[in-house]
């Protein structure tokens, strides 16, 4: 395992393969520490005045403007089955890429599971930590209830030195039909 390391693409989707890696944007919530592969990232920011959403489901905390764009801000914590979490000094919002930024417009024509938006969304979390590197081989299936989160929205789970970090499936997190309030 790498931390801060340049991270391998060349065989990103073969999970089997021990050379094969990824790098994962780390963060807390509610104390505990979990991973977004940061291939979906699109950028990490302290903006956190957001406008409500009237009638919105219980996690969305808000809008945001982000240089012109609009931003829909889900509070990561709430959308996993926890408590809304306090905003404080260390809060951050992590901006995902839309479909549009990730795949090519063939692969997003032929991939109907993914979600179909190209709205900016942001991912309300209690603090920021390292970029960690990882061989697939090291990410182990995630067990239904990770510490009273709800399972599925991980996609699985890494050993660290002296932390467990929780990998965060962005695709379920996103997809809002059928959502918990």
């Amino acid at each position: 395992m790498e931390t801060n390391g340049k991270q391998n693409t060349d065989n990103i989707n073969d999970i089997g393969n021990s050379k094969s890696t990824r790098s994962y944007s780390t963060f807390r919530l509610d104390g505990k520490l979990f991973g977004i592969d940061i291939l979906f990232v699109r950028e990490i920011n302290r903006q956190l005045e957001m406008t409500a959403v009237q009638h919105a489901p219980e996690f969305i905390q808000g809008l945001v403007n982000l240089r012109g764009q609009i931003v829909t801000v889900m509070d990561l914590s709430r959308r996993i089955g926890r408590m809304a979490q306090n905003i404080t000094t260390e809060s951050h919002n992590m901006i995902i890429k839309t479909n549009s930024e990730l795949l090519p417009i063939q692969e997003r024509e032929d991939r109907p599971d993914l979600v179909s938006s190209n709205d900016m969304v942001g991912l309300l979390v209690e603090s920021i930590g390292d970029v960690v590197t990882v061989k697939a081989n090291e990410i182990s299936s995630p067990p239904a209830n990770i510490g009273a989160f709800d399972g599925e929205y991980f996609s699985g789970v890494v050993k660290l030195d002296d932390d467990l970090m929780a990998v965060v499936d962005v695709q379920k997190v996103l997809a809002v039909a059928g959502s918990k309030n």
